[in-house]
């Protein structure tokens, strides 16, 4: 049995991505939602008309108030029944078998971690765009690294945090998340750390053909943890600490890295186009009667710039030229 553990707050896209690892998975799943300072969540019963001999059963970790990714992943491996952890965001996809695959590839002191897909929110459709390889520049940040596979199992740098699977046991011989470090940031580089270079060394590999679909753009709506309240500075500090005799030798071990590569040409800087709608709003009042008079002015208004101003800031610039009226109405109050 695997433990597919998901911290959430508010996201849409939960149940969908419950649905989409079990009906995907070869073996049984054991669910950990923490609802971690969120709405109360729906009914997570999974359709049973999906086929499929896999069974699954969830827990839900209720948390009053936001305590992070770090608290929340910790407090779910302590009472996890599977061998494995996997860790997953709750906006995502996986492909077909993709426990089987991950767990071919999995050491006993190691982590594996899939490519990562952008993908529709609304239809849980895969978009054009995969990313593969991460890597750890010198402040101890991931960065996604532009190269192909070589083969399907590899090992790899660094990771982000969205899709990993690590054993259970060695999970806990790292000791679990650093939670000094935050509620929420930086956990791909810190695990990558703690297995290459901590006390109970491992590996990290990618299993380059497991995908896991992620929506991304969704800090609006989906990722509302909170804002890493340690600054940077803090962070690296606190690893530089633990592994700054070492990073070198890792570093090179994994050379040339990208960023000790030539500089490369920047690109010409492209407009970006913001499109701007223009509503004017009165109210007239007669008598004891309120009336609202809406103005909507026409819509697409785009506007070339370069993407140091605001989009508030544009809108207030260019209203003034917006005079060409597409309806009015008149609202009562």
């Amino acid at each position: 049995m695997i433990t597919v553990i998901i911290p959430t707050v508010n996201d849409p896209y939960l149940k969908q991505t419950m649905v989409s690892v079990w009906e995907n998975s070869s073996h049984d799943i054991d669910f950990i939602i923490i609802n971690d300072g969120g709405k109360p969540l729906p009914d997570l019963h999974l359709d049973k008309s999906i086929t499929t001999p896999v069974q699954y059963e969830y827990e839900v970790i209720e948390h009053q108030k936001t305590l992070g990714r770090r608290v929340s992943i910790n407090k779910a491996a302590r009472i996890a029944k599977g061998s494995h952890l996997f860790i997953l965001d709750s906006h995502c996809s996986m492909t077909p078998d993709w426990d089987t695959k991950m767990l071919e590839s999995c050491p006993e002191k190691g982590i594996v971690v899939s490519c990562i897909q952008d993908m529709y929110g609304e239809t849980f459709k895969l978009r054009p765009g995969i990313y593969s390889h991460v890597y750890m520049n010198r402040d101890y940040e991931e960065k996604w690294w532009s190269r192909k596979p070589v083969k399907h199992t590899e090992e790899m740098m660094c990771f982000t945090g969205c899709s990993w699977l690590i054993p259970k046991e060695y999970f806990w011989e790292c000791g679990g998340y650093d939670e000094i470090l935050g509620g929420y940031g930086w956990d791909g580089p810190e695990w990558a750390c703690k297995v290459w270079m901590g006390d109970n060394p491992g590996k990290v590999f990618l299993r380059s053909d497991v995908i896991c679909g992620h929506v991304f753009g969704t800090n609006e709506n989906t990722k509302l943890f909170p804002i890493q309240k340690i600054p940077l500075e803090t962070y690296k500090k606190y690893m530089a600490d633990l592994y700054a005799d070492k990073l070198d030798g890792f570093r090179e071990y994994f050379s040339p890295l990208p960023d000790e590569h030539e500089p490369r040409k920047k690109k010409k800087q492209r407009d970006r186009i913001t499109t701007v709608k223009k509503v004017d709003v009165k109210e007239l009042k007669r008598g004891d009667v309120v009336y609202k008079i809406v103005k909507v002015h026409y819509k697409p208004y785009k506007v070339a710039h370069d993407g140091t101003r605001s989009d508030k800031e544009i809108e207030i610039l260019v209203n003034e030229f917006i005079k060409d009226v597409d309806h009015e109405e008149v609202i009562l109050g």
